[in-house]
C-alpha cells in the first residue's frame, strides 16, 4: 500500500526512507496487472501488447489504459486489482515481519488511517484497496528518483546542518555560507521580501558580519526557514509547466504570509515557506519518465481545483502526498512537510492539533484564492465559508475580516509576483544534483 506507508510516515512510526523500501519490494513481488488479466481472460495476448505500446507512449498506468481503450470496464480493473493485492505481499506485512510494527499496533493504526482517508474527500472514500495498490508502483517509480536529487547546494546544506543544531549559532551558518559567494546577495533580499521574513535590520552587504546580524536576528526557526525559501528558487527552475507552477507557488506563499501574519497564531514564515514548496510533488511529476502529468489534459484544464482528484484516479496518489514523502526524504521539518501532504483534505484529520489544524486551513485558503486571482473568478471565494467552517478558522481569523480586506490579498500576490522576478535575476539556479 501507497498511501498507507506515507500515513504512518507523518506519524512517525516508519521512517521516509524505510517506506520507499518496503513500496520498492512491493512492486518487485507483485504479479503484473497483465499477466493476472490473461489468467482470468480478460484480455488477449494482442491487448496486452497494445495498451502496453500505449503505455511507452503515455506512461499511465496499465489499467488505466486498459480502461481507456474499451477492453476492462472499471468494475474488472478493480477485481483485479484487488487479486493483485491478495496474490502480492502487502506493505503492512513486510513492515511487521521487518520488527518495524507488530499485529497489535497494526491494527489500531489501519482503523486510524481508515479515519484519516475519509477526511480526505467531501464524501465517502470508496475503494481505498484499489487506490492504495495503485499508488504504491507509481510512488516506488518517482521517490526512488527523489532519493537520488541534492535539492540544497553544498554551503545551504552545510549551514542548515548548523541551524540544525541543538545549540545555535549564526557565526558557524554565516560561515558556510561565506563559502559561496553568489548566496548572501540572495539571501539578503529574501530576507528584505515583506512576503517572507520583512526584515527591516541594516546589513552589511557582501560581508559575512551582516549574514551573521541577519542570523542571529532571524532565530534558529526562520534562519532554518530562510535557507529552505532559498533552495526553492534552485530546485523550481524555468521552463513551460515549471515556470507556472513557480509563479503559482510564490503567490500561495504571499497570501499565505499574509492570512498568518492576520491571524497572530500561525508564524507567518512558516507557512510563507509551506506555501513555497506546497506543490513539488507536481514538480517530480513533471521531471518524470513514467508517469505523465501531461496525460490529465484536458480533465485538469476543465477542473482547476480538483486535480488532486484526478491524479489520485489516475495513478492512486496525489502530487501532495508525493511532495510530502520527498520533503521529509530532504530532512525537511515535518511541520512543513506535513502541510504540504495535507494540503489538499477535505477537512483536518481527526487528532490534529489546533495550531496545525488552523495552519492548514489557511494554506488551503491561500490557495483557493490564488486559483480566484489567477482565473480572475470570483465565485472561487464563495467557498470560503465552508472552508471556514470544515476547519474552525473563525476562532483565528473573522472571516468578516477577510472579505472586508481581501483586495490587500491580491496586492500582495501582485508584489510577491514582481519581487520574485527582480530575485531571479540575481538567482541564476543551478542545476539539481543526482546522486549517481
Amino acid at each position: 500500500m501507497g498511501l498507507f506507508e506515507a500515513f504512518l510516515v507523518r506519524r512517525g512510526v516508519i521512517e521516509p526512507l524505510a517506506a520507499v523500501e518496503v513500496l520498492e519490494t512491493v512492486c518487485q513481488q507483485r504479479p503484473r496487472l497483465g499477466q493476472l488479466a490473461l489468467r482470468e481472460r480478460l484480455l488477449s495476448v494482442g491487448e496486452v501488447c497494445d495498451v502496453l505500446e500505449r503505455q511507452v507512449e503515455s506512461r499511465l498506468p496499465f489499467g488505466a489504459i486498459a480502461v481507456d481503450l474499451g477492453y476492462l470496464t472499471a468494475g474488472e480493473l478493480g477485481g483485479l486489482l484487488q487479486l493483485q493485492q491478495r496474490t502480492g505481499p502487502r506493505g503492512a506485512e513486510l513492515l511487521c515481519s521487518r520488527g518495524l510494527l507488530d499485529d497489535g499496533s497494526l491494527r489500531k493504526l489501519e482503523a486510524q488511517y481508515t479515519s484519516d482517508l475519509g477526511s480526505q474527500y467531501a464524501g465517502e472514500p470508496q475503494d481505498a484497496d484499489v487506490t492504495d495498490l495503485l499508488a504504491a508502483q507509481g510512488l516506488s517509480l518517482l521517490l526512488a528518483r527523489a532519493r537520488g536529487v541534492t535539492p540544497f547546494a553544498p554551503a545551504v546544506a552545510s549551514a542548515l546542518a548548523h541551524a540544525n543544531a541543538a545549540s545555535f549559532d549564526p557565526e558557524s551558518v554565516a560561515r558556510e555560507i561565506a563559502k559561496d559567494r553568489r548566496l548572501w546577495p540572495r539571501l539578503e533580499y529574501l530576507a528584505r521580501a515583506p512576503w517572507f521574513a520583512g526584515m527591516t535590520c541594516r546589513l552589511g552587504c557582501g560581508h559575512e558580519g551582516g549574514a551573521v546580524a541577519l542570523f542571529a536576528e532571524l532565530g534558529k526557526e526562520r534562519t532554518r526557514e530562510l535557507l529552505y525559501a532559498l533552495t526553492f528558487a534552485d530546485v523550481f527552475d524555468r521552463g513551460t509547466e515549471r515556470e507556472s507552477l513557480t509563479a503559482h507557488a510564490v503567490a500561495i506563499a504571499a497570501i499565505a504570509h499574509t492570512l498568518a501574519g492576520w491571524s497572530k497564531l500561525v508564524e507567518p514564515t512558516l507557512l510563507g515557506v509551506a506555501g513555497l514548496w506546497h506543490d513539488v510533488g507536481r514538480l517530480l511529476f513533471c521531471r518524470s519518465a513514467e508517469l505523465d502529468r501531461a496525460a490529465l489534459g484536458s480533465d485538469e484544464e476543465e477542473f482547476p481545483t480538483s486535480s488532486h482528484l484526478i491524479e489520485r484516479m489516475r495513478f492512486g496518489f496525489d502530487h501532495a502526498v508525493l511532495g510530502e514523502l520527498a520533503l521529509r526524504l530532504w530532512g525537511f521539518p515535518g511541520e512543513v512537510a506535513s502541510l504540504v501532504g495535507l494540503h489538499h483534505y477535505h477537512r483536518p484529520p481527526v487528532g490534529l492539533a489546533a495550531k496545525s489544524r488552523i495552519a492548514l486551513g489557511l494554506l488551503e485558503a491561500a490557495d483557493l484564492f490564488e486559483h480566484g486571482f489567477a482565473a480572475r473568478d470570483s465565485s472561487q471565494f464563495g467557498r470560503l465559508e465552508g472552508l471556514w467552517s470544515r476547519f474552525a478558522l473563525a476562532e483565528a481569523l473573522p472571516l468578516t475580516r477577510v472579505r472586508a480586506e481581501w483586495r490587500q490579498l491580491r496586492d500582495a500576490r501582485t508584489a510577491a509576483l514582481d519581487a520574485f522576478e527582480e530575485y531571479r535575476v540575481i538567482a541564476a539556479p543551478r542545476p539539481v544534483a543526482s546522486a549517481g
